[in-house]
């Protein structure tokens, strides 16, 4: 696995999937192959794992907004299987009640 904790396949909450690549690029699906073929969002992302800080940037084409960025603090159990995201700022809604609550890793393993 990459460096970065959260690079792989989630599933939220909600039953969305998140897939977060190498190239810190992220893509939000209503299935686990829709987040890599058919993302109903995408962008980019940072994650600060010393601080527990999440950015998520959205791409052009997207329900939020070029370019919107939303904060949210990240904190990633010690099995590195749940991932639980705490809403710092977002101007999007829709990527708030999605991103925010508990994920859970879908792949790879750690």
């Amino acid at each position: 696995m990459a460096d970065d904790p959260l690079v792989g396949l989630w599933r939220t909450h909600g039953g969305y999937y998140i897939l977060r690549a190498a190239d810190s690029t992220l893509a939000l699906g209503y299935s686990a192959g829709g987040a890599d073929s058919d993302p109903f969002g995408w962008g980019t992302y940072t994650f600060d794992e010393s601080a527990g800080v999440f950015t998520f940037t959205s791409g052009v084409g997207t329900e939020c907004g070029p370019n919107v960025t939303g904060t949210y603090e990240a904190e990633i159990s010690q099995d590195g299987e749940q991932a639980t995201f705490t809403l710092v700022e977002d101007p999007c809604t829709l990527r708030h009640n999605t991103m925010s609550g508990e994920q859970t890793r879908i792949s790879p393993e750690p």
